[in-house]
C-alpha cells in the first residue's frame, strides 16, 4: 500500500469559518499548514495594595492571543476548502490574496452586526487544555510579505483574539 501523504504534516492545519447572523458565508482552510503557532494568555487581574499585603478582588484568564505564520508555495497548485465554492485548486498566492480579500470584507466597520469569525484547529490530537479545538476570534492583522530566499513564495504572519 502506497503512502500518499505524510500524516504528522497535516497535524497543525486550520480553518477559518465566517458566519453572518449564525449563517455560514464562507470558510478558509490553509493549503500549507503554518510553520509557527503561538498561543499567549494573559490574566487579568484587580488588586489593591494595603498596609498589610495586598486584596486581589479579580484573577483569571479571558483571552487567548493567537498567531500563526508560515509561507506559500507559490508555483504549486495546492487544494484549499472554500465553502461558498467547494473545494478549489489555487496556488499560494491566489491562497494567501484570498484570505486577505475574506478578511478585508468581514473587517469592514459599517458591516460588522452579526458577523462571527471562528478559528478550528483540525489537528485531531494534542491536549485540548492549552489548544482547544476551536475558538470565537476577532481578527487583528494579516501581514504579508515576500521571502527573498525563495522569490516566489510569500511569508505571512496572522493574529487574533479569541
Amino acid at each position: 500500500m502506497a503512502k500518499l501523504l505524510n500524516a504528522d504534516y497535516w497535524k497543525k492545519a486550520y480553518l477559518l469559518e465566517f458566519r453572518i447572523n449564525g449563517k455560514l458565508s464562507d470558510a478558509f482552510t490553509f493549503s500549507v499548514p503554518p510553520e509557527n503557532e503561538e498561543f499567549s494568555f494573559p490574566q487579568r487581574k484587580s488588586e489593591t495594595k494595603t498596609f498589610g499585603g495586598a486584596v486581589v478582588a479579580d484573577y483569571g484568564n479571558d483571552l487567548v492571543q493567537i498567531n500563526l505564520s508560515g509561507s506559500t508555495i507559490n508555483q504549486e497548485v495546492k487544494l484549499i476548502y472554500k465553502s461558498t465554492l467547494g473545494y478549489e485548486r489555487l496556488t499560494g498566492e491566489q491562497e494567501i490574496f484570498l484570505l486577505r480579500d475574506l478578511l478585508k470584507t468581514f473587517g469592514q466597520r459599517d458591516k460588522l452586526k452579526g458577523k462571527e469569525v471562528y478559528l478550528y484547529s483540525l489537528n485531531g490530537g494534542g491536549n485540548v487544555s492549552h489548544n482547544p479545538k476551536w475558538w470565537r476570534i476577532y481578527v487583528g492583522q494579516l501581514d504579508v510579505s515576500r521571502n527573498k530566499d525563495k522569490p516566489f513564495c510569500y511569508n505571512y504572519k496572522f493574529s487574533a483574539t479569541g
